[in-house]
């Protein structure tokens, strides 16, 4: 067995949205406004017109609670000349959010006795928009949930509402609490959010606008190009015949859409089936649109993608996953399913020409099977990923008491780290499976990078956004994951609550082959 001796040689010391003595207020709103015109940037791969709301948010929240918050003056990206940010800000903000469209398609995606869905595109007015959080008016409430990849569905609890009223979330509170102590303190003192008419979207599911009919010509020209670029990955390795997959797709899509499980048994491995049982107590889901299947042969398998599929949970939490179905070539069936990773995390490592071409693939369905093990809860999965001398750093934000508390606490945000082994981890990973209805991790920002040694090792940095129904945080994830093995495995799991200009990586581990 082939076996890496790690020497972790980095320091963390991490004060999360915590100005020093030396930072005032002004400094912290010029970071959001920066950090904002980062994302604000179309020419970017990672440009997201949801992070770039949510920073200029903050900054702009900041502005409110600046003695001279009306006066103070920052360079134009555009025109180099000095302008009010706080009016800057206003106007940027409410331009974006007036680009944001939500187009229902035509006939209702789920109907039942009780409820009833529709399925949007979701764009800017040229390309659909990869991520952004909403929160809509189901009848009976308000509902948080998000756009994954241009798409979004809304379920109202009463079948004879004919407009919905769909709210673009920029204020993004909960985050600032976790990660930005300054933000939230400002958020606390203006009190009520700062009321923009065009975050608000009254949507007539029941009449179609006519463009509706062209929801396919939205999609971002960058990612179209680059994905046209490395889908000669994927078709060099497009199965042939696919009859008999097919035919067994269509079983199990007709069993999702009847909410009857038992109906695609005979599609499944009892591993397999598993699951796929587990996957549909997660929950209530429902398929969005008509999936439209593609089959890649990798190994001994035939990948099957995909089905978009949303869920939705007690706490008026949805959120909507591509689900990707592993087959057996030998058998025909089903071994495995997975959360397909998003358009531009597959982009990002299938783009990498230099690297072997397998080790693409491995990775891909390595990263869909990390994230969707935590899902379904997949304890077994995950011990046997982790090296038994694994180094793994876990983070946890350690949330302000309320002003209401006997004991008062000093008012900044704090991490705490803890370095666990794997018995350990999989020990607290059993306990947050226990006490939580659900558990969703996703990934955005995606950095990869082989070991400078040229052996399959690599290095994967991702943007985590973490969910359950007790806890969530968002922040950046390091693996070190060695390819030499049958499985994948972790040699080490990190985690920062802020991306930095040095983040953790191969340059703090030293690597010795034994």
């Amino acid at each position: 067995m082939k076996r890496l001796f790690l020497l972790f040689i980095a320091v963390l010391f991490v004060a999360v949205g915590y100005c020093s003595n030396s930072e005032d207020k002004e400094q912290q709103i010029y970071y959001y406004y920066l950090q904002g015109l980062k994302a604000d940037n179309n020419e970017k791969e990672n440009a997201s017109i949801g992070d770039a709301l949510r920073y200029y948010y903050w900054s702009l929240v900041l502005c409110y609670t600046h003695p001279q918050g009306s006066t103070l003056a920052f360079p134009d990206p555009e025109t180099g000349q000095n302008v009010i940010i706080k009016d800057w800000l206003d106007d940027r903000i409410d331009m974006l959010l007036q680009k944001i469209r939500f187009i229902p398609k035509k006939k209702p995606i789920m109907k039942n006795k009780s409820s009833v869905a529709y399925e949007m595109v979701v764009t800017d007015g040229s390309d659909r928009i990869p991520w952004l959080k909403f929160e809509y008016n189901n009848g009976n409430g308000f509902v948080e949930s998000s756009v994954e990849s241009g798409l979004a569905s809304v379920e109202l609890i009463d079948k004879g509402i004919n407009k919905v009223d769909i709210v673009v979330c920029i204020e993004n509170k909960a985050d600032a609490e976790a990660r930005a102590k300054d933000v939230f303190e400002a958020m606390e003192e203006v009190g009520s959010p700062i009321y923009f008419a065009s975050a608000v979207k009254n949507i007539d599911v029941k009449k179609v606008q006519e463009e509706a009919e062209n929801v396919a010509e939205y999609h971002d020209s960058t990612i179209l190009m680059k994905k046209a670029e490395t889908e000669r990955l994927i078709e060099d390795n497009e199965l042939n015949k696919m009859d008999e997959y097919l035919k067994a797709m269509n079983t199990i899509e007709k069993a999702v859409r009847n909410k009857d499980v038992a109906e695609a048994k005979g599609c499944f491995t009892p591993e397999g089936y598993e699951m796929f049982e587990t996957l549909l107590n997660n929950g209530r889901y429902y398929i969005l649109g008509t999936p439209e299947y593609k089959f890649v042969e990798f190994k001994d398998l035939v990948i099957c993608r995909s089905i978009p599929m949303q869920f939705n949970f007690k706490n008026n939490v949805g959120f909507i996953r591509q689900v990707v179905f592993r087959f057996n070539k030998d058998s025909k069936k089903v071994v495995s399913i997975a959360f397909r990773l998003s358009d531009m995390a597959e982009i990002d490592i299938l783009g990498k020409d230099q690297w072997n071409p397998e080790s693409r693939m491995i990775l891909i369905d390595f990263l869909e099977d990390y994230q969707t093990a935590y899902a379904l809860k997949r304890l077994d999965y995950l011990d046997k990923i982790f090296s038994d001398d694994a180094l793994i750093v876990v983070g946890t934000v350690l949330k302000q008491k309320q002003k209401g508390d006997i004991m008062h606490l000093a008012t900044e945000t704090k991490v705490r780290y803890d370095t666990l082994s794997k018995g350990k981890y999989i020990e607290k990973l059993h306990t947050v499976f226990g006490k939580n209805e659900f558990v969703n991790i996703r990934f955005l920002d995606t950095d990869f990078t082989q070991h400078k040694s040229g052996l399959e090792l690599y290095g994967i940095q991702v943007k985590q956004e973490y969910l359950s129904s007790t806890y969530g945080d968002v922040g950046y994830l390091f693996l070190m994951v060695d390819l030499r093995e049958d499985l994948p495995v972790i040699h080490v799991r990190t985690w920062e609550p802020e991306k930095t200009d040095n983040p953790i990586g191969f340059d703090d581990i030293i690597v010795e082959m034994i």
